[in-house]
């Protein structure tokens, strides 16, 4: 099983527009859609051309885009709905499943 990258799945019902244009040109807007008050966007880190080489780094840059947003942004992310990390593998060699952990200070960062 191969990791693959991070991607950050964000919900609101306002606007992410202060928050994605923040972000930008760091990030890659996978998706994004408004659909009966209900904005969803799906980002990935575009820092390296070979990305985060675990799901720890991920997270962690995302943390420190996240903690250096200014105040507009910041206000968008705090009244967020859905924030949500999905760590991509490639599981199409054996094993197909696996039990996978982040580091305790990973989740630190995001929590604080």
């Amino acid at each position: 099983m191969t990791f693959l990258n991070v991607d950050l799945e964000i919900a609101s019902e306002t606007s992410l527009a202060p928050l994605l244009d923040a972000l930008l040109p760091t990030v890659v807007v996978l998706f994004h859609q408004a659909e009966s008050g209900r904005h969803h966007a799906t980002l990935e880190l575009d820092i390296d051309p070979c990305g985060p080489a675990n799901p720890d780094e991920g997270i962690l840059s995302f943390c420190r885009l996240i903690r250096a947003l200014a105040p507009e942004a910041r206000h968008c992310w705090n009244h967020l709905s859905l924030r949500q990390f999905d760590i991509g593998y490639d599981a199409s060699q054996p094993p197909h499943a696996t039990q996978m952990s982040l580091d305790t200070t990973t989740w630190w960062h995001w929590l604080r």
